[in-house]
């Protein structure tokens, strides 16, 4: 009886668990995908704004300056539709403009 059960019904289950399988594996790698996207995103448009407010607003400095930045960040990410935390903003603004401040004491290209 079992024996004809998996007979007939065998390789429609094993097809089943093997599409349910490859679904969640194919919806696992697109979510690792897209917050690697995300997180790429978030860096340039960070770096973007960073030069673009130290472009735009030459008469600005420290907090001001930062303030801004903080804005432009926020609001270019909200277009994108890509979440963005208050302590993200904060850490790679950071992050850029000590990069940006290292590169114009130094020799380098900015990467």
């Amino acid at each position: 009886m079992l024996q004809d059960f998996l007979n007939e019904y065998g390789n429609m289950i094993i097809s089943t668990i093997i599409t349910a399988i490859l679904g969640a594996a194919g919806v696992f790698l697109r979510n690792i995908y897209k917050r690697l996207a995300d997180d790429k995103t978030k860096r340039k448009a960070v770096r973007d704004c960073v030069l673009a407010v130290e472009q735009l607003h030459k008469d600005l400095h420290g907090t001001e300056k930062y303030n801004q930045c903080f804005e432009y960040v926020v609001e270019l990410l909200e277009e994108k539709g890509i979440p963005i935390t208050e302590m993200e903003v904060k850490m790679l603004i950071e992050a850029e403009v000590k990069k940006m401040n290292d590169w114009l004491y130094s020799d380098e290209e900015l990467q």
